[in-house]
């Protein structure tokens, strides 16, 4: 399919977009635990993992009149996510398992984009702080530390999530459908730094699909992940 813009996007680092059109065109490439895809009557829609391997969890959770409540939820991701890189990325100096997607990518990601203050981390809608995230404000403002704010790395697999209050399961899956909070490669950030995302080759894809080609003023062209699940 095509769509018309008349601008570039301003990054292709998803944590930085601040206006649609790049918004649009980072939403493409990056995967998100939980999308929204047609229900059975094609007519409306409902929220199922995509990276994720499963509904959130809840730790210690409280059923309150038919609802499930807790502070604590754990997200567990599959076991078989690579990241999509394109055919001109170099990747011969990045380290072993470089190519594996996991909960690992999560935590280096959002400990790194709150460290950096990156637009998406602190506001926009779909972060930490208005998420409810325990301690995330005070990390952003220099008051708490990162073994402070409520996300841990249980296993490769399995981030553990912590609230300032109680959460229905709804709004916890809610809270993570649509490509919000979205994983970048750290191996390719670190190789690259504040090169990563200037072009195709310069960013990794864990979405449906990976930009093959950016000429400024005039087309991006997408082309399907064949690795996303």
């Amino acid at each position: 399919w095509r769509a018309s813009y008349n601008t570039d996007p301003a990054s292709l680092n998803p944590w930085n977009a601040d206006d649609q059109a790049t918004s649009d065109f980072t939403s493409l490439f990056k995967g998100s635990l939980y999308n929204f895809f047609f229900d059975s009557t094609k007519t409306g829609y409902e929220i199922l993992p995509e990276l994720a391997e499963s509904l959130p969890q809840p730790v210690n959770g409280e059923e309150i009149n038919g609802k499930m409540y807790a502070r604590k939820w754990t997200i567990t991701l599959r076991d078989d996510l690579e990241w999509k890189f394109h055919p001109d990325t170099d990747v011969s100096a990045l380290p072993a398992g470089y190519e594996v997607l996991d909960a690992n990518d999560y935590i280096w990601t959002w400990r790194h984009a709150m460290e950096s203050d990156w637009f998406r981390a602190r506001t926009g809608g779909g972060d930490f702080v208005t998420k409810g995230i325990k301690n995330a404000a005070e990390f952003l403002n220099g008051t708490a530390d990162w073994e402070d704010v409520g996300i841990k790395l249980l296993d490769d697999y399995t981030i553990e999530l912590e609230y300032t209050s109680d959460k229905a399961a709804f709004d916890v899956l809610y809270g993570f459908a649509g490509g919000t909070l979205t994983p970048i490669n750290q191996q390719l950030y670190e190789e690259l730094g504040e090169d990563y995302g200037v072009g195709p080759a310069d960013v990794a894809s864990s979405g449906v699909y990976y930009l093959d080609t950016w000429t400024s003023g005039q087309l991006l062209l997408f082309k399907k992940n064949e690795l996303h699940p």
